[in-house]
C-alpha cells in the first residue's frame, strides 16, 4: 500500500463477546456493560445469557449461593 493511497480498505473489525466463569467459556452471551469510574467507587459489570443454551449452566448453577 502506497503511504499516499486514497483508498483504504476494509480493515475495521467488530467486536466480540467471549464469556468465561471459572476458566470455562459461557455459551449463550447476549449482552454485557461495563461501567468504569474515575473515582473511590467499585466498577461494575453487567451481562445477560441465553438460558437454554449451554446445559451447564443452567438457573442451578447462578442461583446457588454457595
Amino acid at each position: 500500500m502506497a503511504l499516499n493511497d486514497p483508498y483504504v480498505g476494509a480493515t475495521v473489525r467488530q467486536p466480540r463477546m467471549q464469556m468465561l466463569c471459572n476458566g470455562a467459556l459461557v455459551g449463550g452471551a447476549l449482552s454485557f456493560t461495563v461501567n468504569n469510574n474515575n473515582y473511590y467507587n467499585a466498577d461494575t459489570f453487567t451481562a445477560r445469557f441465553a438460558m437454554n443454551v449451554d446445559p451447564n449452566y443452567g438457573m442451578k448453577f447462578w442461583g446457588d449461593p454457595s
